[in-house]
């Protein structure tokens, strides 16, 4: 497979619909950062997505996984990733605080973003649930 960056596969990141990768600039980096701290295996689930992409699977129509983001005035600057468990989880949310990332805690997924660094509406850090 085809790698972005050392951890991360073209697949892995890439809209599903049109194959396209936008990042905002040094999202990669963060991740790459994240990856390496955490030292194992990060499985991805969604990055980005063109606009219809996200309306087919139901995203927010101004969700930071859409590139070409006119609501934010960036590009993708959020993934999900599957939820590990236990002291990994920890591991790894520690990590993504001290990032910069704000963080979204489902049953199965973890949703990573860089809306303070990237948006321009002045979105504040959160860590929530759904």
């Amino acid at each position: 497979m085809p790698k972005f960056s050392d951890h991360f596969t073209i697949h892995e990141l890439a809209c599903p619909c049109c194959q396209v990768i936008k990042l905002a600039p040094g999202f990669i980096e963060s991740l790459e950062s994240l990856r390496v701290y955490y030292d194992s295996p990060i499985t991805v689930n969604s990055c980005c997505r063109c606009e219809t992409h996200n309306k087919a699977v139901a995203g927010h129509h101004r969700s930071l996984h859409m590139f070409n983001n006119e609501a934010h005035d960036c590009d993708t600057c959020a993934i999900d990733i599957r939820r590990p468990n236990g002291l990994m989880l920890h591991k790894l949310l520690d990590h993504a605080l001290e990032l910069g990332f704000s963080i979204g805690i489902a049953n199965t997924f973890i949703h990573l973003d860089k809306r303070t660094e990237y948006t321009k509406s002045n979105l504040e850090p959160r860590v929530y649930t759904y």
